[in-house]
């Protein structure tokens, strides 16, 4: 919905402010047509670096956790992070000033300047990570930003941007927290009740698909007892009906609620 294939998700016009300065309300046809191909250039980039699977994932995150984090790398690819790796502080208005995200990373998996600032032992194993953060703050000069490894600040990864490579998103938000809340929170209640009403129906359905056949102690010994365990339908036997008891399930009326 947010992203539909083929369609495209926003439009370019100019301020109606510049339309009136100009003496026009109507967009000049090269103006229109420019304002087109630049829209073209901007989805041809979001299908190109595939931004509708982690849009999706964070999508999902919302409706559970009801938080969500996005980082726009600089080749314009979004990579997005669940809810238990990372952090954020905001202020009395709900603006975030502080975004720490934490990511587990195998040694052979590291380049470039993560690489050279990687102090390891040489002996890492298939099982062994290394803790990489990505740290950001609001401050008056801008928003800070760095980038550290086992506790290291990684070289050349200090920078001032005037904004957040981290965007931010809550489902629910609730005045003085800085996380929100997730639409499954708010229906609980509902979804406690219907887990318990799909356990009470597939126990009953279990019930209802289980059927006994008793047969009486002494009914014309081992042969009838046989007959009725190794029986086909059809087939044709010698015994007597009041030997043989079908138990099924008869809460027919609990059933129907």
């Amino acid at each position: 919905a947010l992203e539909p294939p083929g369609q495209s998700t926003f439009t370019y016009a100019p301020p109606l402010e510049a339309l009136i300065a100009s003496g026009t309300l109507s967009v000049p046809t090269e103006m229109d047509r420019q304002l087109a191909l630049a829209e073209g250039v901007v989805n041809s980039e979001i299908e190109r670096r595939n931004w509708r699977q982690p849009t999706t994932a964070t999508l999902m995150q919302l409706i559970v956790t009801g938080n969500g984090l996005e980082y726009m790398a600089p080749d314009n690819t979004i990579k997005s992070f669940r809810f238990d790796s990372f952090v954020v502080v905001r202020d009395v208005g709900g603006n975030v000033i502080e975004v720490l995200v934490k990511q587990s990373l195998h040694p052979s998996g590291l380049t470039g300047r993560l690489a050279a600032s990687y102090q390891g032992t040489g002996k890492e194993g298939a099982g062994q990570f290394v803790d990489f953060y990505m740290w950001s703050k609001r401050t008056k000069k801008g928003w800070v930003t760095r980038q550290e490894l086992d506790e290291t600040v990684v070289p050349d990864t200090t920078e001032v941007t005037p904004n957040c490579p981290f965007m931010v998103y809550r489902w629910t938000a609730i005045p003085g927290e800085d996380y929100g809340r997730g639409k499954i929170e708010e229906m609980l209640p509902d979804f406690t009740a219907l887990e318990g009403l799909s356990k009470a129906m597939l126990d009953l359905a279990a019930m209802n698909a289980r059927n006994l056949i008793l047969v009486r102690p002494n009914a014309t010994g081992n042969t009838l007892r046989k007959f009725v365990a190794k029986a086909d339908n059809g087939d044709t036997g010698i015994g007597n009906a009041e030997d043989v008891q079908l138990v099924k399930f008869e809460n027919v009326a609990g059933a129907q609620i």
